[in-house]
């Protein structure tokens, strides 16, 4: 996944520079390969909502294993131990919703391309992976590399 030095700086200014959101909206628009959108994706800042991370997702250039990367940096384990939506913390409800959304994306082929590989099991150990495997809130087919 190379980059040009232009993709570089843009995913730079995006990440560091930009505090505005029509101008991340309209250099998002500039954005080139579905390997430019991964590498912003991957580095985005959640800090401030999803607004930009919706936004990355709705891209016409974005791949499933970049909507796989970022539903796994989620962390749906954390709602598994909740028994519905309702018993989530006020305070995670917002990323709940994203989360669900993002799965329904997922599971309907909402996805154009599906060229860049993830595995969510690829950096956990034995005793992770059993667990993951064990929740059964999460679509097998999330749990799996999408290539």
């Amino acid at each position: 996944m190379s980059l040009t030095n232009e993709q570089l700086a843009r995913i730079d200014f995006l990440l560091y520079e930009c505090e505005d959101d029509e101008i991340f909206a309209e250099t998002l628009l500039c954005i080139e390969t579905s390997s430019e959108l991964h590498a912003l994706a991957q580095q985005i800042n959640w800090d401030g909502g999803f607004d930009e991370l919706n936004a990355i997702l709705d891209h016409s250039l974005c791949d499933r294993g970049t909507a796989l990367m970022v539903y796994w940096l989620g962390e749906p384990t954390y709602f598994a131990d909740f028994e519905s939506d309702d018993d989530v913390p006020v305070e995670n409800q917002s990323l709940k919703q994203f989360l669900n959304r993002l799965e329904n994306q997922l599971m309907t082929e909402h996805f154009k391309f599906n060229t860049i590989c993830y595995n969510p099991m690829a950096d956990l150990n034995v005793v992770q992976r059993r667990k993951i495997e064990n929740i059964a809130s999460i679509p097998s087919a999330l749990k799996r590399s999408n290539c």
